[in-house]
């Protein structure tokens, strides 16, 4: 583990293994390159820390020894510390400065990954030499236009320097680690996880729901037949959700007789108010043998559809240039679901309403007089996207519901 302090800690490190390689041929400095490059008759070594980088391998990654299997721990800031190491030398014509920067370099050479006992005697209060994972030393060559970037950001002249990277420095989060409790027995009675020889998830699992009159949306009073597999057991329940309702909608259903575990079927009561159309999803809660704990299936999707009722029949009133259709439906139209009629190729909103209704009035402009022309028209009552049921597939070829025509005076 390691605390904030690492940084400073391999900073401070690389800065001693520097001075051991001059002795006591010139100073190591930490400064800025601002800073630093103020002409001084001094021999010396600055070490700079011009950049920090994240290191992407241990970025999602626990930290190392802290956290066992099944435990959830946080990710350590895992970051990777740029360097450039300068030489300066002297008013004197010996190249001095070259003869530092060799030493330098030598010795970081020499030392590819900091010792534990380095970076604990480089600063005080640091745990960075507890790292399980080692700190290494590599040159990073530079451009000569990457280096002209660094030193003109800070306005100084340029020096002979080297660039290096110290990686990777892992400093530990500050938030808890989550560490659950050992597990005493796995199943009942401690016989462990359950083998099925086959390919099939040993859950309930809806694959289908198979609507009658080989529809693709369900009405009122229907009947579905809810097929997939390991769907035998005791008490089962069909859970109902629509994103209308506050509350999801619990119905009993049941093995289809002689069925096996493949299919069940629920029943859709004529409850108007209660079922309102659009789109539900279901899944299926049991009881499987040997089983005392109820299972959950997964959910899938089905359409209840809105019925236009032909008693009262719907009706079209032309008054001028206006036509004003009735019509009755079930299930309830709730207050705030979207409610059109689809005349022909036309959709026209219903109008609104203070509350729910199985009453429905929409209203047409015929404007220019006879661009609505009278005659008869195929009508669809859509409600929160759901269409009524316009096509009979009971008949071969299909064809549309004589019911759903609409006369136009």
């Amino acid at each position: 583990m390691s605390n904030a302090l690492a940084v400073a800690a391999v900073t401070s490190t690389i800065r001693n293994i520097l001075q051991q390689s001059i002795q006591s041929e010139g100073t190591v400095t930490t400064l800025p390159l601002d800073k630093s490059n103020v002409e001084t008759p001094s021999d010396r070594l600055n070490l700079f820390l011009y950049q920090t980088t994240v290191n992407a391998a241990f970025r999602n990654a626990d930290m190392p020894g802290q956290a066992k299997a099944g435990e959830s721990a946080h990710p350590p800031l895992a970051l990777n510390l740029h360097y450039l190491v300068t030489a300066y030398a002297g008013n004197s014509s010996d190249p001095k400065d070259h003869k530092l920067l060799g030493r330098a370099m030598s010795a970081l050479h020499d030392h590819p990954i900091l010792a534990s006992s380095e970076i604990q005697a480089s600063l005080q209060g640091e745990d960075l030499h507890n790292q399980v994972e080692r700190v290494r030393i590599t040159p990073q060559p530079m451009s000569l236009d990457e280096l002209s970037k660094l030193w003109g950001a800070f306005q100084a002249n340029y020096r002979v320097s080297a660039a290096y990277q110290a990686a990777v420095v892992l400093i530990e989060s500050a938030r808890a680690t989550r560490t659950p409790l050992p597990v005493l027995s796995i199943g009942s009675e401690n016989r462990g996880p359950s083998i099925e020889p086959s390919l099939l998830t040993p859950f309930p699992t809806i694959t289908r729901i198979s609507m009658p009159g080989q529809r693709t949306v369900v009405h009122l009073n229907d009947t579905l037949v809810i097929e997939g597999h390991h769907l035998d057991g005791t008490a089962h329940s069909a859970v109902l959700r629509h994103p209308r309702l506050s509350s999801p909608l619990v119905r009993p259903c049941s093995p289809m007789a002689g069925a096996t575990d493949q299919r069940v079927q629920m029943h859709i009561p004529d409850e108007p108010d209660t079922f309102p159309a659009g789109i539900y999803s279901l899944h299926i809660t049991v009881k499987r043998p040997g089983e005392t704990e109820r299972r959950t299936s997964n959910e899938c999707p089905f359409a209840l559809a809105p019925q236009i009722l032909t008693s009262p029949p719907p009706m079209a009133i032309r008054n001028g240039d206006k036509i004003t259709i009735t019509l009755a439906c079930e299930p309830t139209a709730m207050k705030d679901q979207r409610v059109t009629l689809l005349l022909g190729s036309r959709e026209i909103v219903a109008k609104p309403g203070a509350q729910a209704m199985n009453d429905l009035v929409f209203e047409l402009q015929d404007k220019p007089p006879g661009n609505i022309p009278s005659g008869q028209y195929v009508v669809r009552l859509r409600i929160d996207g759901v269409d009524s049921n316009l096509i009979d597939r009971s008949k071969e070829p299909p064809m549309f519901d004589p019911t759903q025509v609409l006369t136009i005076p």
